[in-house]
């Protein structure tokens, strides 16, 4: 990207090998793409992520959101449960740029209970 900004070319259109082609506003994705390579966090944002067998872990996650909301942090809550599923790939687009991550997981048997 560097060496893009040095040639002083005008981007008008942005076509990576695959993904979308940016036709409009290229230069906000040249800054994304940058901040992303950089690994920039978000001021604020926490990511919280868990799982919990019989609501054990959803009061203590509860009370660490309270915490964060007191704080001003921009919270983004993924849950894993046999009820509720969410999103891995929006998960994992929501961890690259965030300034901190809470993982909460429930066990069983002395190791961590996979779903």
């Amino acid at each position: 990207m560097e060496r893009l900004s040095k040639l002083s070319l005008e981007v008008k259109t942005i076509a990576p090998l695959h993904g979308l082609v940016w036709k409009y506003d290229p230069k906000l994705i040249v800054e994304l793409y940058v901040k992303w390579a950089r690994a920039i966090p978000e001021v604020n944002k926490v990511v919280v992520f868990y799982n919990s067998m019989y609501g054990n872990i959803d009061a203590a996650i509860s009370f660490i959101l309270n915490g964060l909301e007191r704080h001003n942090a921009q919270i983004k809550v993924f849950k894993f449960t046999d009820a509720i599923q969410s999103s891995i790939s929006g998960l994992i687009g929501e961890v690259i740029d965030s300034k901190g991550i809470v993982i909460g997981s429930s066990t069983y048997n002395s190791d961590i209970f996979q779903q």
